[in-house]
């Protein structure tokens, strides 16, 4: 194979050769066929499965490469390609629990190489953050000839820790005839990452004596957890006083503690004298159900309670604000670091909050908008937006090739070689150009040369070629 393979090369160099404006020199067909003929002249074959040496044969002043691989290419690619693509070692499958509904995970290092042993950078298809479940990520690791080889590591977010809930506040109540009453219990309360739903097991009325109530709050990912309540109802002669309580209160809260008019309470007796409800109120309302109980007692000692419930509830959400709306920078890479300044958010009841964000990490070229949220303990959400604009209006860095010279041995134009230019640029790919012609005149000749990246910022370098007459 390594054989025909010069051999295929040095036939088309010599015939390629021919037409060019070389052909006219002898020397070098003489020294073309003598690279090839001592190439022969190895008397050990490659064995099978190995790569050939390199064989340099001579081609306007430069040189070309092959190997018995076929040149470049590969899975994917152009040309003959490798037939061994990289290999990819990727980390073990991880499974974590839920910090939130999304969340931050190491996910590892994945290490690649060519068939030659080389290491390749590995790239994946990670996102910033995980959410519950199943996430694949996608490593990809591609060689020098294309070809491309991926394995996948599976990250697993789940959810087992119970809700944190909170029943509320012993409840007592009243039976006048020693049946069974309804009680007003007021509200559970629960925390947790994921929406929880609380239920409870009390009974539609309650007998005289003590029950107790079972609350379960659970979450949206099936985590459950409970807290009791005591409800107490007492039995209370009816000879007590008949007593009257203000009606039940719903009230918006005006911070952490609210302070709220409940209204005055009445009590009737038989005994004639004139009995003063009191009550256990206290003298602010945090948010959520407060059971107020109020006790009339006669002058015989007969005592008669009833319950009115206070509810100051939060559905103002918080105010946020963000320092700077929007937000331009000049690329710095194909993803960008961009400050974002300061971002305040305050609550009626919660006070100074920390808002979150969904900015990424660095920024990509163009337009993002970041938005950023507030929650209150009470679940009210504030959002604020900011525009983050990266662009890129700077031009590559670009340098020619060396002034070269060249010489007419008949007077005429002649092709010299120019080399080449090199450029760099935050954005590839970066093209490059020359206004050069195909030969060049005795004399001097300015060579542009011209570099634009993938954003079409250019930027030009001169060359300087000069052909002497030798003729």
């Amino acid at each position: 194979m390594r054989i025909i393979t010069v051999l295929f090369l040095s036939l088309f160099m010599l015939f390629s050769t021919a037409s060019s404006a070389y052909a006219d020199d002898e020397s070098f067909f003489s020294e073309t066929w003598n690279s090839v003929t001592s190439y022969f002249s190895d008397d050990e074959e490659p064995e099978h499965g190995e790569t050939s040496e390199t064989t340099d044969v001579e081609h306007d002043g430069q040189s070309e490469i092959d190997d018995d691989t076929g040149g470049t290419g590969g899975t994917g690619g152009t040309g003959g390609g490798v037939a061994t693509p990289p290999t990819i070692t990727v980390p073990a499958a991880i499974t974590i629990e839920a910090t939130g509904v999304q969340n931050s995970v190491v996910t590892g290092i994945a290490t690649g190489s060519d068939s030659a042993g080389n290491p390749l950078i590995v790239t994946s298809d990670a996102p910033a953050s995980f959410p519950m479940g199943v996430t694949t990520v996608t490593y990809s690791v591609t060689d020098v000839y294309s070809n491309i080889t991926t394995a996948t590591q599976i990250i697993t977010v789940v959810d087992t820790t119970p809700p944190v809930i909170t029943a509320p506040a012993a409840v007592q109540a009243v039976s006048n005839d020693n049946n069974p009453v309804a009680v007003l219990l007021g509200s559970a309360t629960a925390t947790d990452l994921f929406a929880v739903t609380i239920t409870n097991n009390a009974p539609v009325i309650f007998p005289v004596g003590n029950t107790t109530v079972t609350w379960t709050a659970t979450d949206a990912n099936g985590n459950s957890a409970t807290a009791t309540q005591l409800v107490t109802v007492s039995f209370v002669s009816i000879a007590a006083p008949t007593l009257t309580v203000p009606a039940d209160i719903t009230i918006e809260a005006t911070g952490l503690a609210t302070t709220v008019t409940i209204g005055t309470a009445t009590a009737t007796d038989n005994a004639g004298a004139a009995v003063v409800p009191v009550n256990d109120a206290p003298a602010t309302f945090p948010v959520g159900a407060t059971v107020i109980t109020w006790t009339a007692t006669d002058i015989n000692g007969k005592r008669a309670t009833a319950i009115q419930n206070i509810v100051v509830t939060d559905t103002t959400a918080p105010a946020i604000s963000v320092q700077q709306a929007a937000v331009t920078v000049e690329a710095t890479a194909a993803q960008s670091t961009v400050n974002l300044g300061t971002v305040t958010a305050t609550d009626l009841v919660d006070g100074v909050m920390t808002s979150t964000n969904n900015a990424p990490v660095t920024f990509p070229l163009g337009i993002t908008t970041v938005t950023y949220t507030a929650t209150d303990i009470a679940g009210n959400i504030a959002t604020a937006q900011q525009q983050v604009t990266v662009q890129d209006t700077t031009p590559p860095v670009i340098t020619a090739p060396a002034a070269v010279t060249g010489v007419s041995q008949d007077g005429y134009a002649v092709a010299v070689a120019i080399g080449v230019a090199t450029a760099t640029d935050a954005f590839n790919p970066v093209s490059i150009t020359n206004d050069a012609s195909a030969t060049f005149p005795i004399g001097n000749t300015t060579v542009t040369w011209t570099a634009t990246d993938a954003n079409n910022n250019s930027a030009t370098a001169i060359q300087l070629v000069t052909v002497t007459d030798n003729s």
